[in-house]
């Protein structure tokens, strides 16, 4: 069962003394979309490199820093774009995967607009410092500025795969 992986490698983790964040074990098993041997895979590669960090996958898989995704929607419901457009340049030349900042930030809003319309708290998907983070931002930015990125970003990707299939088509 994937959703023990985090919890059962934490034990393994420990008797074998590699040092390991739990955030970075819940982050594995989401990557591996349910494929355990994925996760296992994912999880000796990280190993490799001598700890499973954050810091370690974001290197690994091109993973992005949640600390930066918080920046980047501020920026975006700001709509300061000078902002996010150098935060978007920073990720980019760090070398991170662009495809996996994308599917973080629709995570990041999913949560965003469940906490906002709910005032719930995901204690099974984000940690104390995370929901911090989270409660400050529901505060800080409206539905209405939430709703507009989510539009904008889903047109811009309309957009983009549409450009993507007339490309197809020409050749």
């Amino acid at each position: 069962d994937l959703h023990s992986f985090p919890t059962r490698r934490s034990s393994d983790l420990r008797t074998s003394e590699i040092p390991f964040e739990k955030e970075a074990l819940d982050s594995i098993a989401k990557k591996s979309g349910g494929a355990m041997r994925d996760a296992l895979s994912a999880m000796e590669q990280v190993i490799g490199l001598g700890a499973i960090n954050m810091d370690t996958l974001s290197g690994v898989f091109g993973k992005v820093k949640k600390q930066e995704l918080f920046q980047l929607i501020h920026a975006l419901c700001e709509k300061d774009g000078v902002k996010a457009l150098s935060i978007f340049h920073d990720v980019s030349s760090a070398g991170k995967n662009l495809s996996n900042l994308l599917k973080d930030l629709i995570e990041h809003f999913r949560l965003l607009m469940v906490l906002k319309a709910t005032g719930q708290s995901f204690p099974a998907e984000l940690n104390a410092e995370e929901m911090e983070f989270f409660l400050k931002q529901s505060k800080e930015i409206s539905m209405d500025s939430i709703f507009e990125v989510w539009i904008f970003y889903w047109k811009g990707k309309n957009d983009f795969d549409g450009l993507k299939l007339r490309r197809r088509l020409w050749k």
